[in-house]
């Protein structure tokens, strides 16, 4: 389990991904991210590509 928290936990608790910068060091995938429900726009603020 990386960070210790889901992917799904964040969505749902409103996480900003940008404002985590632990997400791009545990290594998520972009298509990860599109699975739980982030947009496209919120991945890319995020830094991911």
């Amino acid at each position: 389990k990386k960070a210790g928290f889901s992917l799904q936990t964040i969505k749902e608790g409103g996480f900003i991904l940008d404002e985590m910068p632990e997400f791009r060091q545990a290594g998520y995938t972009k298509q990860a991210l599109e699975d739980v429900g982030f947009t496209s726009e919120e991945i890319q603020a995020a830094g991911f590509r």
